[in-house]
């Protein structure tokens, strides 16, 4: 040996291999976004019949105020978390798609649970 140097490669170099985390999850985005919108426009949906159901109420002689705080203040909170939560985790590159279908979930229960009092 006249002490050239070899390359020994010990391991077949792999494959094709998956893209590398830190590329945007398109699929991801456009799916938390259609979702948050779908959120959005539930919640509007049910502002509009609280609104509607409020002024029934109120042409009753009733008070309409605790039912509003009732079904809003669950509604739009969590929306406003489920935002927060997919921004988040949207940013930090990691799945967000499930966040709103998680507060979806919640959401159901929670109005079931509210107008069943």
């Amino acid at each position: 040996m006249s002490g050239a140097p070899f390359s020994f490669e010990p391991y077949p170099s792999p494959g094709p291999t998956a893209p590398p985390p830190s590329e945007t999850r398109t699929g991801d985005v456009v799916v938390t976004i259609v979702e948050l919108v779908a959120l959005l426009l539930g919640a509007l949906l049910v502002t509009l019949m609280a609104a509607i159901v409020g002024l029934f109420v109120e042409a009753g002689d009733g008070d309409s105020s605790g039912l509003m705080a009732l079904v809003l203040v669950p509604t739009w909170g969590l929306w406003l978390v489920a935002v927060a939560a997919s921004v988040a985790l949207m940013s930090a590159k990691k799945l967000a798609f499930w966040v709103p279908m998680v507060a979806f979930a919640v959401w159901v229960v929670l109005l079931i649970v509210v107008t069943h009092v």
